[in-house]
């Protein structure tokens, strides 16, 4: 995918984020979009991010330390993700205050899944069009 596209993935997936906390908050629309819209949502959008592909290449800390290959980032968010959740869990009304639901889980790894797999190909397609062979 091209920067350009990638751009308006990540503004799809926060106008789309925002969107779905609304709806949340008012309680309007349908039940699936309000529980789990934001859920696949925001670990998709917060992937883009620390991936840079929405930008400029900045390496920034965040992107050095965890953003460097897909794998890293899909791995620290999938983790980062049902780690709030189990919290819920585990420690209600504490440090993430909320009510567990196990598909919030299937949720965050569908988001991380679609854009892991629009990144790997994207990289795929740009190997191949510079002539140049996975390692």
């Amino acid at each position: 995918m091209s920067r350009k596209a990638w751009q308006i993935t990540s503004w799809t997936l926060l106008i789309f984020w925002i969107a779905c906390a609304v709806l949340e908050v008012t309680g309007a629309g349908p039940y699936v979009l309000r529980a789990y819209g934001a859920d696949v949502a925001l670990p998709a959008w917060m992937y883009i991010m620390l991936r840079s592909l929405e930008g400029p290449r900045r390496r920034q800390v965040f992107h050095r330390l965890f953003g460097s290959t897909p794998e890293q980032a899909v791995a620290l968010l999938f983790i980062g993700s049902t780690a709030t959740e189990l919290m819920q869990r585990f420690f209600p009304g504490g440090l993430v205050p909320g009510t567990y639901d196990a598909f919030d889980i299937v949720a965050y790894a569908a988001g991380l899944a679609a854009v892991y797999g629009l990144d790997k190909r994207s990289i795929e397609l740009r190997r191949r069009r510079d002539g140049r062979r996975e390692p």
